[in-house]
């Protein structure tokens, strides 16, 4: 499957279980090839042929069926016509059944998420403080016409991944059937700045960032918003961060993933990842344990969830009171258990491939699952749907390879090669992100290794130290200014093990690597010419210079507990090494990434110019963390291929 392959796959994102009908967001090319536009298709559950329901030049997405079958969804389309200028971003809630969609609601700033309660919506959409309800609109477009673009700040964070934080705050609408339209958070600033994680269920859970704590803002709370009482607040005097918050059918019981830690820089321990479970009944009847509580205190109004078992579960779905369905990685895959929340046990039910989505009801589990040689995929209790993605024929090879680290420890990875030649094939060691992730037996529509073999190269996949899915222990190994050591040592053993194998051409193997597995990439660089090539995108290379620029500096202190006055920041810091680097190496970027900005590129080019290393910059200056654009992913592949087909050729 080559880039062009790739491209033209349709995109299962997101899905809604109706009665007859699994509803789907799937993306797809634009007419121009330029960008990609979302349909939602209609699949019938019992395997029959699906339709697009929304066809057109707008971006249709976020499906959510009602109680009473109604499918409603976001939509950029103005009134049946494609966006106009400047609205190509102002999405607005819009039902659809047998006849012809209908707009739901005409916020001034568009909606960003909703969701249906019954009757209810509830909708988060942006304001801008000081400005009259029915004037925002009015004062967007003069901002975006005549300005001013000042932007100002007087706490960090002021960006997120690639863009600065807005002047505007995300406030959540209760809209009724009445159309009576009520805010309930109309003294929201920053609460709700970044991503947003939450649930309805006869009431609305959301998480809720501490974005002014000292190290940097990375704990979180679990505010519940109630009708006519003060937000009640979980967990907000511990220091913990919440994720996946989810509602039981009756409201009563609330789960969330949830990582308790101290506030110590010099603290080496990760933090582990508990499930927990929260009894709101038990708050409503002590209302003293309304600000107090924190999971795990005794109190009885939350508890941890297989605290035994060691694993990181994170909630997707409730099929009643008592189960709940769960996703946790596991060797290489993302695995979907039920969970019995008053046995406190689990069930396995999917332990291959990962499951990316789900949604539930009493009989009946919809998930979006996936593996390395098959796009997302819609299924019902495991079996297929129509197909949404179109042909993916590959005839790829995957194998396992296990190694083994300086200290004995397992470290599992994937091998693709091309099926229909034969070896050896030069190889491409592809680290990472993260670091805390792994590679999974599951599609990536960025990171995809497929178009690399189609290319005639095999693709190593290792999970070294850090990666997830192996125990806490492992994980940890990338904690408390480690990055450069055990992780590195895996790396090396894995590409030891990897040389051995038939199929790889031991002397023409590159490594290449995003974000994390990009400053691995680096780290590699300056340690060993073992590798004909290396291939860094959106890589850290100066660990002080990082530090500052980043939008994420204080997570990143907690990695390594450090900071550039306490610690030893630049302890494993890729730019020490530059005086001992000698092997090519493609540097690629994006101007617009602010979690790994644009000057470590800059940087780690000028570092290997001056030391005569054979080097090579690529920039896309409308690209973010990863390059999103089918034009530009043509190119990012396309300066990839030429750079490894000369640097790995077989006359070297």
């Amino acid at each position: 499957m080559n880039v062009d392959d790739l491209l033209s796959l349709g995109r299962l994102s997101e899905i809604a279980l109706a009665d007859e009908h699994l509803f789907a967001s799937v993306s797809r090319l634009s007419d121009d090839g330029a960008s990609y536009v979302s349909d939602l298709w209609r699949l019938p559950l019992d395997g029959g042929r699906g339709e697009c329901w929304t066809p057109g030049p707008w971006s249709d997405r976020a499906p959510r069926v009602g109680s009473d079958g109604t499918l409603r969804y976001l939509s950029n389309r103005c009134r049946g016509k494609s966006p106009a200028d400047g609205e190509d971003q102002r999405a607005q809630v819009w039902q659809s059944t047998a006849g012809e969609p209908v707009r739901v609601t005409d916020l001034p700033l568009g909606v960003v998420d909703f969701r249906v309660d019954g009757d209810t919506l509830y909708l988060w959409t942006p304001l801008f403080a000081g400005v009259p309800f029915g004037e925002q609109r009015a004062h967007a477009e003069e901002r975006r016409s005549k300005g001013p673009s000042i932007l100002r700040y007087r706490e960090t964070p002021t960006r997120y991944w690639d863009h600065w934080l807005a002047p505007t705050s995300l406030h959540l609408f209760r809209l009724d059937a009445n159309g009576d339209l009520t805010d309930l958070t109309p003294d929201s600033d920053r609460e709700y700045r970044r991503e947003l994680h939450w649930d309805v269920r006869a009431g609305v859970v959301v998480t809720c960032p501490d974005e002014r704590a000292e190290d940097g803002g990375v704990r979180s709370w679990v505010r519940v918003l109630e009708d006519g009482r003060p937000p009640l607040d979980l967990g907000r005097s511990g220091c913990v961060y919440h994720w996946s918050p989810s509602l039981s059918p009756s409201g009563r019981r609330l789960a969330a993933h949830r990582s308790p830690r101290t506030t110590h820089l010099g603290d080496d321990r990760l933090p582990e990842g508990h499930l927990v479970l929260f009894d709101l009944d038990g708050h409503e009847a002590d209302p003293r344990a309304r600000e107090s509580v924190v999971p795990g205190d005794g109190t009885g109004t939350a508890r941890h969830l297989l605290a035994e078992v060691d694993r990181w579960f994170f909630p997707r779905a409730w099929r009643d009171e008592r189960r709940l369905l769960c996703t946790y990685d596991e060797d290489g895959c993302v695995k979907l258990a039920e969970v019995d929340v008053e046995a406190d046990t689990f069930a396995p039910l999917r332990e291959r491939g990962s499951v990316h989505a789900v949604q539930a009801d009493v009989d009946r589990v919809a998930t979006i699952e996936s593996d390395l040689l098959g796009p997302p995929r819609a299924e019902l209790d495991h079996t297929p749907l129509f197909d949404v993605a179109g042909q993916t024929d590959t005839s790829v090879l995957v194998d396992t390879i296990i190694a083994h680290g300086a200290d004995g420890a397992e470290v599992h990875g994937y091998v693709l090669r091309p099926g229909d030649e034969d070896g050896p094939f030069p190889t491409i060691l592809w680290i990472h992100g993260g670091p805390i992730h792994h590679w999974a037996d599951g599609w990536h529509w960025r990171w995809n290794p497929l178009a690399f073999v189609d290319a005639g190269y095999c693709v190593a996949m290792p999970n070294p130290r850090g990666s997830t899915g192996y125990g806490y222990d492992f994980t940890a190994g990338i904690w408390g200014n480690t990055w450069g050591a055990a992780c590195y040592e895996d790396l090396m053993r894995f590409t030891d093990a990897l040389a051995l194998r038939e199929e790889v051409d031991g002397e023409r193997i590159a490594a290449m690597g995003g974000s994390f597995g990009g400053y691995m990439t680096n780290y590699i660089g300056g340690k060993t010419d073992r590798f004909r090539a290396l291939v860094t995108h959106a890589s850290l290379y100066d660990l002080r210079a990082f530090w500052g620029s980043t939008d994420a500096a204080g997570y990143f202190s907690l990695h390594l507990a450090s900071t550039p006055w306490s610690g030893e920041l630049d302890r494993h810091s890729p730019h020490k090494g530059v005086p001992q680097w000698k092997t090519p190496t493609l540097i690629l970027h994006g101007e617009k990434d602010y979690r790994v900005p644009i000057g470590e590129a800059l940087a780690l080019f000028e570092g290997l110019q001056r030391h005569g290393v054979e080097s090579e910059l690529v920039v896309f200056p409308d690209e973010n963390h990863w390059i999103a654009k089918p034009r530009n992913v043509r190119a990012w592949h396309d300066a990839i291929f030429d750079f490894l087909d000369r640097t790995l050729a077989a006359d070297g």
